[in-house]
């Protein structure tokens, strides 16, 4: 009998595995993966390095689970259900496609009576800035010029957020006061907006980076509105 559970156990607890290695890799509707949003609410960083270098923790972590679940549980159904293995990958494409949407319309439920920078997110995959170096005034030397457009999700009730982009670190570029955007509630749009670098600049930038990280604060009256 004790035997007979064990082996039941087993049974279960691989499939187990290969369900939770894949939701750690599936990726939402801003382009942010499951497993990096599940090691930041436990207040683990995803990655070993800053600014997203080194190892990707939730992603090894993801992909051994997923190999190792995936393998076994063919390995021990294979004699009862002999497309296993087919049902496996039909599995993955299907929650790989649906997940996104399905993160979406969860989190307009979720936040639709939300306020302020609570109700907003952008897209990490639907964003791009391009940047020069430009004179701002005679004598006043040259400063970073960005244009900027970038996806935002309005879950709630919010109108208007504060928006700057976070540079990678190896661009030498000093701050930037943040945008104003209009955002109409429950929606998504896409934003251009434009920045002026606070600082002077010696060094010379022009060209084009997609996929930023940005920065997402309150706005309580619009001043340079964007949208």
């Amino acid at each position: 009998m004790l035997e007979g559970e064990n082996e039941l156990n087993r049974n279960l607890m691989f499939p187990i595995f290969f369900l939770l290695g894949l939701l750690l890799l599936v990726v939402d509707h801003t382009g942010h993966s499951l497993g990096d949003r599940l090691f930041l609410s436990l207040g683990i960083q995803p990655w070993t390095g800053e600014h997203q270098s080194g190892a990707h923790l939730s992603a090894i972590i993801g992909i051994a689970l997923l190999m190792m679940g995936m393998m076994c549980t063919v390995t021990y159904y294979k004699k009862k259900l002999p497309s296993i293995f087919a049902w496996c990958l039909l599995v993955c494409i299907a929650v790989y496609g649906a997940f996104p949407y399905a993160a979406e319309k969860t989190m307009f439920i979720l936040k639709q009576n939300a306020d302020g920078v609570n109700s907003m997110d952008y897209s990490v995959k639907d964003n791009s800035c391009h940047f020069q170096q430009e004179e701002v005034e005679e004598g006043d030397g040259k400063r970073n010029h960005v244009f900027c457009n970038v996806k935002l999700f309005n879950y709630g009730n919010a109108e208007h957020v504060n928006i700057r982009p976070l540079f990678p670190y190896y661009y030498e570029v000093s701050d930037f006061a943040p945008a104003t955007v209009s955002v109409p509630p429950h929606s998504t749009v896409t934003v251009e907006f434009e920045l002026w670098e606070l600082e002077g600049n010696d060094m010379h930038f022009s060209g084009w980076i997609e996929n930023m990280e940005f920065e997402l604060t309150p706005a309580t009256a619009p001043g340079n509105l964007f949208g």
